[in-house]
């Protein structure tokens, strides 16, 4: 297994508007065939999300992580970070361990598989709606290719 960043440029990565104050996707990725993610417990979630603005979310504003597969009408909610983790610190205090351990995710069980084909849904319940261009999000999965017979 390989560590894969995914971020909002990411050439998996499909942005999308939230709708403010509704639970609502802003980024998905599908798993490519023949490669399965693994989203480990403890797996640090950097973000920081403004409106065209430049205008910081509220920091009681809710990041979900969750999974679904290709016949799925809903995705399944792996974790829920509240914002305000977020809110006063910078992009490059996220990036020290000094400051991570309200950004990570906790996962029952270690984690959570994403086979290929199957997608992870970042959404927001937020007060305004962010701009990609003003906005930035990243986290890390291993990454594991498949062999078939």
């Amino acid at each position: 297994m390989q560590r894969e960043t995914l971020h909002q440029g990411h050439n998996l990565a499909n942005l999308s508007n939230n709708i403010p104050n509704i639970p609502s996707p802003i980024v998905t990725y599908t798993a490519p065939e023949r490669v399965s993610w693994s989203i480990l417990d403890k797996t640090v979630v950097k973000c920081k999300l403004r409106d065209a603005g430049g205008i910081e979310i509220d920091g009681d504003s809710s990041l979900i992580i969750a999974g679904m597969s290709p016949s799925d009408r809903l995705p399944n909610e792996i974790d829920n970070l509240t914002y305000d983790a977020y809110e006063n610190l910078d992009w490059g205090q996220q990036s020290s361990s000094l400051f991570q351990e309200d950004l990570k995710l906790d996962i029952v069980e270690g984690g959570v598989v994403i086979p290929e084909q199957h997608i992870i849904v970042v959404m927001l319940d937020a007060n305004l709606e962010i701009d990609w261009n003003e906005s930035q999000i990243s986290f890390n999965v291993q990454r594991e290719r498949l062999a078939y017979a």
